[in-house]
């Protein structure tokens, strides 16, 4: 999947996602500094970059041969068959051109390819732009409301897109937290404050699945 982006300064550059597919130690450095670009808190460690490059799934946005986002996912313990979207960032400079989109279109492509059944992500119920953004541009469906998720006033809403007609044996009820945590669902929409309708922005502490993408 690749695209071309026409910049101000007349200056064209091919767009495209790659998915790592090897162990690179020199992409640690890479992620790590992406994300301290992106979030007011580091999501990653050198160790955490390390364990998640040869563990997860990583996607890199790129303009030509040079990284400019990276994204992050992890299997559901609960659900085998369900991927969660962790993390997304992209520079600085390379924002509020449709990217974010791109980046989030081809990750999705790459995983119902692959035989995913579905994904979640986490979003601050805040965030109603990327909430709608995330409805109705991708057709993700709000699963849960967490209340304290990340702590006290740190609500989150989950949200989940089938990616396969019948993911193995239906997807299963969403886990649910402690009681008294969640709330009915309701009709708004949320994920990482995207801005200017843009894709997740893993905000730091939305590192653990909260993916709002940064600005892109």
């Amino acid at each position: 999947m690749k695209t071309r982006l026409s910049q101000t300064s007349g200056r064209e550059f091919e767009i495209h996602v790659s998915e790592i597919t090897s162990h690179d130690p020199d992409m640690i450095g890479t992620v790590l500094e992406i994300d301290l670009m992106t979030f007011s808190e580091p999501t990653w460690s050198q160790y955490t970059a390390g364990l998640m490059l040869r563990h997860g799934r990583n996607f890199i946005l790129y303009a030509d041969d040079m990284p400019i986002g990276t994204c992050q996912c992890i299997r559901s313990w609960q659900s085998p068959w369900e991927v969660v979207l962790f993390s997304m960032a992209i520079r600085p400079g390379w924002r509020g051109q449709g990217l974010g989109t791109y980046f989030l279109e081809a990750t999705l492509e790459a995983l119902k390819k692959s035989g995913t059944g579905s994904v979640v992500l986490v979003v601050d119920p805040a965030s109603k732009a990327a909430i709608r953004l995330y409805e109705q541009k991708f057709g993700f469906k709000i699963v849960a409301e967490c209340k304290n998720e990340y702590g006290p006033g740190h609500d989150r809403t989950h949200m989940r897109l089938l990616l396969q007609p019948n993911p193995v044996a239906e997807v299963s009820e969403f886990p649910q937290p402690a009681a008294g945590l969640v709330s009915e669902p309701t009709d708004e929409i949320v994920a990482e404050s995207p801005q200017d309708s843009q894709l997740p922005e893993a905000s730091p502490v939305d590192h653990t699945a909260d993916t709002s993408v940064s600005n892109a």
